[in-house]
């Protein structure tokens, strides 16, 4: 998500094959899911990341990949070829929204951040989501998918009120970095993370 800024403005070209190669890495059993990495051997036989990890914040990344590299470089046949797979992640991602807040509760949550410990929400990878929903809404948008404009801007609206109600800390002034759904009350991590606004920031 970062660093391929430097591909997509050196080598365009490139930048589009590599994302149009991660849109077709699909395991058929679940078709939404995002691979990290395109992985050891070959298409047909993807590795994600270091086996069978999954990292959560990678589905979101890929969203904004999409709609940075249209946004910059106005390409419209990459957007409508690359839009199914946007369509896959979203529906992907929400089923694993197992409250209706628009933000993903995930099992076995990873991200990234390699060591460090995901008690259910995560504030780097709930942010990354929040801002891929916007981006997804204006995909959208542009191509004149109106009703799944519709349906991802509620979305958006509600992942972003349920960010700040979820990791705010108003007495430390930061985000949390993960919040717990399976504590009555919710137990809170109250780690201030660099990454508690990578969302924020990447839109």
């Amino acid at each position: 998500l970062y660093s391929s800024l430097a591909t997509l403005v050196f080598f365009p070209d490139l930048e589009r094959r590599e994302i149009e190669e991660l849109s077709q890495t699909l395991p058929p059993e679940i078709p939404g899911r995002v691979y990290n990495t395109l992985g050891v051997g070959s298409l047909s036989n993807p590795r994600y990341d270091a086996g069978d990890r999954e990292l959560h914040d990678v589905n979101a990344k890929f969203i904004l990949l999409v709609y940075r590299d249209f946004f910059m470089t106005g390409r419209n046949t990459s957007l409508d070829a690359l839009y199914p797979k946007v369509q896959e992640v979203v529906r992907y991602v929400m089923a694993q929204d197992v409250d209706g807040d628009a933000l993903p509760e995930p099992r076995k949550a990873e991200n990234v951040f390699v060591g460090w410990p995901i008690d259910g929400l995560d504030s780097y990878t709930a942010g990354l989501w929040a801002a891929a929903l916007v981006a997804a809404t204006r995909i959208a948008q542009y191509l004149r998918k109106e009703e799944d404009a519709r349906v991802y801007g509620a979305l958006s609206t509600k992942a972003r009120r349920a960010f700040e109600d979820r990791f705010w800390n108003a007495d430390g002034g930061f985000y949390r970095y993960s919040h717990s759904r399976g504590d009555t009350p919710p137990l809170f991590s109250s780690v201030c993370h660099d990454g508690q606004l990578a969302g924020q920031w990447y839109a």
